[in-house]
């Protein structure tokens, strides 16, 4: 691991993961990113966020950031495009494994399921308080069910192929027993992997940041040698694969530092932000 303050030549491409790494608190991202990365993008940059989140929960925080065009959404099964309001790619989860966590946790206490669907989010419970609770506002959750998993409108996004992404919350003991038997039952069609501790996103086995960041260089015409990601856990790491530059944030899981060539401040003290600012000011 190098030091953040080594020289390190500007990017092409800048991916960032929202959540832990630019995401601090309020309903726009900080003055400080906005100052930093639109002079990067200025300069000839590009800008993209990779997240776990969908559209409906991103977009509020980067209303008037009119410089970030192309956004990897739900740990990278949508590419979406804010310029032609358009998706440049769509991989849905299994119906299969969706109708298979929704049976096998949905009514289980110990769980909050979360459904990410292309227009609204189900949930299995709504939490009052904690970051969770946060987090789910943000999603604009339009469906709380009880009960059965599969009464509409559950039932429907279940087979209909609309669901995204999947985000279970437990104690780490009942939800890696859950992680490992989901990946036992299903393989390669399914990847699940913890974002932090006592947090598993669900996704399809063939959908990842890494892969749909590979698919925005394509657009773009940047090779892996161009680009620098950001990020601050491990769904962050195919990111850091498919970069020729990987910063992790301060905040970090040690899985992804473990992984990363530079570290910047915590994402509370726009640690980002102050690592732009040092490359595109050449300080």
């Amino acid at each position: 691991m190098r030091n953040s303050k080594d020289s390190i030549p500007v990017p092409a491409l800048i991916v960032s993961d929202f959540d832990g790494t630019l995401k601090k608190s309020g309903r726009s991202l900080s003055a400080a990113f906005r100052r930093a990365a639109g002079l990067y993008v200025r300069q000839g940059g590009r800008f993209v966020i990779a997240t776990a989140r969908p559209l409906y929960a991103v977009e509020p925080y980067i209303r008037e950031i009119r410089f970030i065009r192309y956004l990897i959404l739900c740990n990278g099964s949508q590419i979406f495009d804010r310029r032609t309001r358009k998706s440049l790619y769509s991989g849905p989860v299994d119906p299969g494994v969706a109708r298979y966590v929704a049976d096998r946790v949905w009514n289980d206490e110990r769980f909050v399921v979360i459904l990410i669907g292309r227009k609204a989010t189900l949930v299995n419970r709504l939490l009052k308080r904690g970051p969770l609770s946060a987090y789910q506002k943000d999603l604009k959750a339009k469906a709380a069910a009880f009960g059965r998993a599969r009464p509409s409108p559950v039932g429907d996004a279940l087979t209909s192929g609309e669901i995204l992404n999947i985000e279970v919350s437990a104690e780490s003991a009942a939800l890696e027993s859950f992680r490992r038997d989901l990946v036992r039952r299903f393989g390669a069609a399914v990847s699940a992997r913890l974002s932090w501790p006592g947090f598993l996103e669900v996704y399809r086995g063939d959908a990842s940041k890494g892969r749909a960041l590979d698919r925005v260089a394509g657009f773009l015409n940047v090779p892996r040698s161009g680009i620098m990601a950001f990020g601050d856990a491990d769904n962050d790491i195919d990111l850091f694969r498919r970069s020729g530059v990987g910063v992790a944030m301060k905040n970090s899981t040690p899985g992804l530092l473990s992984r990363a060539d530079h570290v910047c401040g915590h994402y509370l003290k726009d640690g980002v932000a102050k690592f732009i600012s040092r490359l595109v000011r050449g300080r």
